[in-house]
């Protein structure tokens, strides 16, 4: 069962790689900035991810520049490969 929903999230993935969508933006995943910023990052990080705690240094950078102009969102995407990042 596992193995065929990986094989669809991994064909919608590709789908949405080809014709993005766009993102939900819904206020209540709001993590820092103002609901009516005219910049918008919606990140994509999976918590047991190396290179998603590299982009964290990023995104502090990103605030403390731009502060409230810009507002940042996180979605949760978790890694086959990462077991404990599962939901």
């Amino acid at each position: 069962m596992y193995v065929e929903m990986q094989k669809q999230r991994d064909e919608q993935l590709e789908k949405d790689l080809k014709k993005p969508r766009s993102a939900k933006t819904e206020d209540a995943r709001l993590l820092f900035g103002d609901k009516s910023a005219e910049v918008t990052i919606i990140k994509y990080a999976d918590f047991q991810c190396p290179a998603c705690r590299m982009d964290f240094e990023s995104i502090e950078e990103i605030k403390k520049k731009y502060g409230a102009k810009v507002k940042i969102i996180h979605k949760h995407m978790p890694l086959p490969q990462h077991k404990q990042a599962q939901l």
